[in-house]
């Protein structure tokens, strides 16, 4: 592509630059999410190493495109000033030299999309939450075949496995922040080196932007958690009919915060990602600067495996609360 034509696309489109690793699984993945009708109205997205890419490098004696992480950085240094972000996609299965290519990356401006041992653990999250550190690649895609997720799948076929995880994203987008919390401790005994970790992944931080899904912060009852202009600490969870939460909300902002059925900011989910919302009789204003405790009822018909409360006061964020004391219903 000319420089002249990207600059036209820019100015129609943000262009954005995703250096993969490999020559099939990620690329074609990317490649797939770039073809959505959403996605391609909104964003121009190069994906490297293209088909033709590989073309090109196969016809050239003595070349070949290296993918690893190192060399990917490299790649997306060239093409910087070309587009408005440039992304590289990398994990960590068998490589040793992750600390160049994240200080190379930070340095220039690269955004990195990375996983820990591979990008099967984000392929797995859109089925489980699971915190397995599993020593390679193959460990994870024999985990995916004998669970029956996905069947056949194979890291160096030229298969588009975007079409089967596409209804999952969501859920692989939660159980991603879900992941990160569990381990920000490691992260932080390792000064948030994020390469020295197993399991991890940010790749969703990419999926998000081009699919315009909201990021999501992830916590456990009896920890306080912040958004938007909000905290909020679940202390308790009572069974009856329903669900009652005991909640402790302050409100930082300048405006008052009312809680009412008509207020969607609050709902339960469940594993296969049934939506329960909140029954309230009494309105209740929490006013600007302070902190009040209220209950939060829901009704529950049936749910499949753990619960977990969403808050989502504005329209870009969601926080997320395990309910992890609550059995299966």
């Amino acid at each position: 592509m000319s420089r002249d034509k990207k600059r036209k696309l820019r100015q129609l489109k943000q262009s954005i630059y995703i250096v993969c690793e490999g020559t099939n699984t990620e690329r074609i993945y990317f490649e797939k999410i770039a073809e959505q009708p959403d996605v391609f109205e909104k964003y121009a997205i190069k994906v490297y190493p293209s088909e033709e890419d590989q073309i090109k490098a196969s016809k050239k004696e003595g070349e070949s495109i290296k993918t690893d992480a190192v060399n990917l950085v490299k790649e997306a240094k060239k093409e910087i000033k070309n587009y408005d972000e440039v992304w590289a996609v990398f994990d960590k299965d068998g490589y040793t030299k992750h600390e160049k290519a994240f200080d190379d990356a930070q340095k220039h401006g690269i955004k990195l999309g990375f996983s820990s041992i591979a990008f099967e653990h984000w392929i797995l999250l859109h089925y489980e939450q699971n915190r397995t550190a599993f020593p390679k690649s193959q460990n994870v895609i024999d985990y995916l075949e004998q669970a029956g997720y996905f069947t056949g799948y194979s890291k160096k076929a030229d298969i588009s496995i975007y079409p089967t995880l596409k209804d999952r994203t969501q859920t692989a987008i939660e159980n991603a922040a879900w992941l990160r919390m569990g381990m920000a401790n490691n992260l932080a005994a390792c000064d948030d080196k994020i390469y020295e970790l197993n399991p991890y992944t940010t790749v969703d931080k990419l999926v998000i932007k081009l699919l315009d899904f909201n990021p999501v912060t992830y916590g456990y009852i009896k920890e306080t958690l912040r958004i938007s202009d909000y905290s909020i600490t679940v202390n308790d969870v009572q069974r009856h009919g329903g669900i009652t939460l005991s909640v402790c909300i302050v409100n930082h902002g300048k405006s008052g915060y009312l809680v009412n059925n008509l207020c969607d900011h609050f709902y339960l989910k469940d594993e296969d990602q049934n939506t329960f919302p909140l029954v309230i009789d009494t309105p209740i204003k929490i006013e600007p600067s302070s902190t009040q405790d209220i209950a939060l009822e829901f009704e529950i018909s049936s749910a499949t495996g753990k619960l977990r409360l969403h808050f989502s006061p504005e329209p870009n964020e969601i926080l997320i609360i395990a309910l992890d004391n609550i059995t299966e219903l």
